[in-house]
């Protein structure tokens, strides 16, 4: 009769524990992630998803942010803009965390592009490695069109890749363009290596030249911001309320740009752009003078979340979905949908929103406390009921002696 009970008890923790980690919604299709195309209302939906740091175990309340974000906005792209995983983890671990979010997206059917971080490169699980574990994934998009230096860990650069968007008609194989770049090495603090920047200004030719002599509007995806957004901040000689210190000093506060509008917009911690070498100044430039880039899309600093426009580029950071690593102001991502049918000359033709983990329906019933104790308390319960077992089958072979 024991036994059965423990059975039974064994189950129920099995499948409430597969319940909690596992739960997931119906698909809203199942695409093929071939070529990228407008929508034929003219429209193209990008969710990007920053520094979700996974340790191996995705947390509860990311995984359901996940599904709710992807049901809501059924986007045509994911991007992930680098620290996808926690640093200093082995290889399986590494591999397993990549798994945990991938599986969601497989499950949905929606391309993903994929760029590292910083927390990315310092894993015993190499750069190559970790894209193979992506490619293995039928929707990933991800691949290296240069890279330098991959013997090399502390100075490999490897997800350097452009995704054009095809017009709705078919027709023009290149409406728009996505860039997305790998910064050097494991460095934090490290940018765009120059190398980079010339197969950018290369393949930014080629295209135009495809293009009919056209440049093709482009956005850029990386985990860490240019130096230029401490240009676009307010100095100030002595510290004041709101502000951020700066790493080479004096303190700064952000004016809101009028342009976009200042729900979910903060900086709680100090913009962290690349500030050493050749990467103080450089990429900026670059896309100044090659004219093709709208908009540059960041992570990197959980805390902050904002879109402004510096020299008529915009530098939009988008904040952290995972709380765990320092506190932040709210568990966030990003939608950004381009349009077809304007210029897209200017940056504020294309549209963004801040997607709040506060706004979604499992903000009250499913929070990561919640998430956490819950998961603590079935871990319990089943080492517990495991110990149960172990004991009366010792008990049981002792009687039978």
């Amino acid at each position: 009769m024991f036994k059965k009970v423990l059975a039974v008890v064994l189950s129920m923790v099995l499948v409430v524990s597969l319940g909690l980690l596992f739960a997931s919604a119906q698909p809203v299709g199942e695409s093929s992630p071939a070529e990228l195309q407008f929508r034929e209302d003219g429209t193209f939906h990008i969710l990007q998803i920053a520094d979700i740091q996974d340790a191996g175990i995705l947390r509860g309340d990311i995984r359901r942010f996940l599904h709710e974000a992807i049901q809501q906005e059924q986007p045509d792209l994911i991007v992930l803009t680098g620290d996808n995983i926690r640093t200093s983890q082995g290889v399986r671990r590494s591999l397993r965390a990549i798994s945990q979010f991938m599986r969601i997206f497989e499950h949905y059917g929606i391309p993903v592009a994929v760029t590292f971080g910083n927390h990315d490169a310092t894993n015993n699980a190499t750069k190559v490695q970790q894209m193979e574990h992506y490619n293995s994934y039928r929707v990933s998009l991800m691949r290296s069109d240069f890279s330098q230096n991959l013997d090399d860990p502390t100075a490999a650069t490897l997800a350097n890749f452009y995704l054009p968007i095809r017009s709705s008609c078919g027709q023009n194989p290149y409406a728009f363009n996505l860039w997305f770049f790998d910064l050097e090495g494991t460095g934090a603090w490290r940018g765009i290596p120059d190398a980079v920047l010339d197969w950018y200004r290369e393949t930014s030719n080629a295209l135009a030249a495809a293009n009919g002599g056209e440049l093709v509007p482009s956005i850029v995806f990386q985990h860490i911001p240019p130096i230029e957004i401490w240009d676009y901040l307010d100095y100030h000689f002595g510290g004041t309320e709101g502000s951020q210190w700066r790493q080479f000093g004096g303190f700064y506060t952000m004016s809101p740009d009028p342009n976009y509008p200042v729900e979910w917009n903060f900086m709680d911690e100090h913009p962290c752009p690349a500030n050493t070498g050749d990467y103080l100044r450089g990429q900026f430039d670059v896309h100044l003078d090659q004219g093709d880039v709208l908009m540059i899309v960041v992570g990197h600093c959980h805390a902050n979340n904002f879109r402004v426009n510096w020299q008529g580029i915009d530098i939009m950071n988008t904040g952290g979905i995972n709380p765990a690593p320092y506190p932040i102001p709210q568990q966030v991502m990003r939608t950004i949908t381009i349009h077809e049918d304007r210029a897209n000359t200017c940056p504020r033709d294309i549209e963004t929103r801040t997607l709040a983990f506060a706004n979604t329906i499992f903000s009250t019933r499913f929070t990561a406390t919640w998430y956490n104790w819950t998961l603590f308390v079935v871990i319990i319960i089943a080492a517990a009921a495991l110990l149960a077992g172990a004991v009366t089958l010792v008990v049981l072979r002792l009687r039978r002696t």
